[in-house]
C-alpha cells in the first residue's frame, strides 16, 4: 500500500515508452519518506497478499458463507440469529457439521482426516483465484489512480480523504465487475457440501451449468450489493491511509508511544529526527492500523454481504426478484438482525486476514523496493 502522498521532488524524464508516456528515472519520495511504487510492484505485492491470506483463512470464509445463506422465517428464529451474533459457540457447532463423516465403511483415521480437510477447504480454487486476482488488480489500480492524481496536481499537493475515496472506489468498482463471476461460483460451492444434491463438482462444472441453466447474466448476480462492498473498501483504505500517515509522522509523545514501537518507556519522540524520515512501519503498527480500519469498515457496511450472498445462492432466482426484493423479504420475514447473520464468523475471518494481507503486501513491496 502506498503511504499518504505529500510533497515530492521529481526527476527529469529519461525515456519514453512506446506510447510516448514519460517515465521517471527513479521513484520520487514524499515528505514523510514514502514512495510511489511501480505498477509491477503493486501487482506482485497484491497477488502475494491475496494468495497468502486465502490459504490461511479459507475455512473461516466457508463458515461465514454458510451462515449468510441460511434463511430464518419466524420471529423466534430471528432471536436465535441475535444469539448467534454474540455467541461464538455457533461456529464450533457448524464446524462439526461440516467435518462430520459417515464412517459406515470403517475408514482409517488418515482417510477421515483427509475428507474433513477437503470439506473445510471446499471451494478453495475459486476463492484463491478470486482473491489473488482481486488483490493484485485492486492494489495496482489503487496505486495507479493515486499516482495520476498526484502527478496532475500542483507541486506539494497532499491527497485528501476525498482523493483516497475516489481512488479506492474506482479501483474497487473495476475489480468487482471483472471478478464477480468468480465470486458467484465461490459462494455456491462454499454454501453446500460436496455430497449435497445439485452441488457443483468443480469450478468448470459450475460455470457450464450456470451458463446453460441461467444464462450469462447469472454470473453477475449480486453485483449491485457488491458496490456497497466497494464503499466498505473505500472507507477501509481511507482510514488505513490516514492512520498510517499519523503513525509515520506522529508529533506528540502519546501518538509516538502508540505507533512507534522503537521508543523506550518514558522516552519522547523528536519529530525531526524520529519520524520524519521513516518509510516503513513495524509489524505491530501494521497489525493495529489494518485491524482498526477493517473492523470499523466491516461493521458499518456489513448487511450488503448478506444480501449479496442470498442473491448468489443456487435457488436465488426462485426466492428473490431483485436486490430490493431480497432486502424487503429479509426485513419482513426475518427482522433487521438477519442483515448481520454471520457477523461473528466474518469478524473472526476478516480481521486476521486483513492483517495478513497488509503485512504481506507491505513487506513484499518493501523487499521489491530494495536496490
Amino acid at each position: 500500500m502506498s503511504a499518504i502522498l505529500e510533497e515530492r521532488n521529481t526527476t527529469p524524464v529519461a525515456d519514453e515508452i512506446e506510447n510516448k508516456i514519460p517515465i521517471a528515472q527513479e521513484e520520487p519520495e514524499s515528505k514523510d519518506g514514502s514512495q510511489l511504487f511501480p505498477a509491477t510492484h503493486e501487482v506482485i505485492a497484491g497477488l502475494s497478499a491475496g494468495c497468502a491470506t486465502t490459504l490461511m483463512v479459507h475455512p473461516l470464509d466457508l463458515i461465514k458463507t454458510r451462515l449468510q445463506v441460511q434463511i430464518h422465517n419466524t420471529n423466534k428464529e430471528s432471536r436465535k440469529i441475535h444469539k448467534m451474533l454474540i455467541n461464538f459457540g455457533t461456529i464450533p457447532r457448524l464446524v462439526k457439521e461440516i467435518v462430520r463423516v459417515n464412517n459406515s465403511q470403517n475408514l482409517t483415521f488418515t482417510s477421515i482426516f483427509r475428507i474433513q480437510i477437503k470439506e473445510l477447504y471446499r471451494g478453495l480454487g475459486p476463492n484463491l483465484l478470486g482473491s489473488t486476482i482481486s488483490w493484485g488488480a485492486y492494489f495496482s489500480l489503487y496505486g495507479t489512480f493515486k499516482s495520476y492524481i498526484h502527478k496532475t496536481s500542483p507541486q506539494g499537493y497532499n491527497l485528501s480523504s476525498t482523493d483516497y475515496l475516489i481512488c479506492a472506489w474506482s479501483a474497487g468498482s473495476f475489480t468487482s465487475f471483472f471478478t464477480n463471476p468468480i465470486w458467484v461460483l465461490k459462494t455456491r460451492i462454499l454454501s453446500t457440501s460436496a455430497s449435497s444434491p445439485g452441488a457443483y463438482a468443480s469450478v468448470l462444472d459450475g460455470a457450464k451449468r450456470i451458463y446453460k441453466e441461467e444464462g450469462v447474466r447469472a454470473f453477475w448476480k449480486g453485483f449491485g450489493p457488491s458496490l456497497f462492498g466497494v464503499c466498505q473498501a473505500s472507507v477501509q483504505f481511507t482510514l488505513y491511509e490516514h492512520l498510517k500517515s499519523y503513525a509515520l509522522k506522529s508529533q506528540t509523545p502519546l501518538l509516538s508511544r502508540i505507533f512507534n514501537s522503537t521508543l523506550k518507556p518514558g522516552e519522547d519522540c523528536d519529530y525531526n529526527s524520529c519520524d520524519s524520515h521513516r518509510k516503513w512501519l513495524t509489524i505491530p503498527e501494521y497489525i493495529a492500523i489494518s485491524a482498526s480500519a477493517k473492523s470499523i469498515a466491516t461493521v458499518s457496511i456489513y448487511p450488503y454481504q448478506v444480501v449479496r450472498s442470498r442473491l448468489q445462492r443456487y435457488d436465488s432466482s426462485k426466492l428473490y426478484k431483485s436486490a430490493l426484493d431480497c432486502i424487503l423479504k429479509i426485513y419482513r420475514t426475518e427482522s433487521l438482525l438477519a442483515f448481520y447473520n454471520g457477523l461473528a464468523a466474518n469478524l473472526l475471518r476478516v480481521i486476521p486476514s486483513t492483517c495478513i494481507t497488509f503485512l504481506v503486501y507491505e513487506h513484499v513491496k518493501q523487499f521489491l523496493d530494495k536496490p
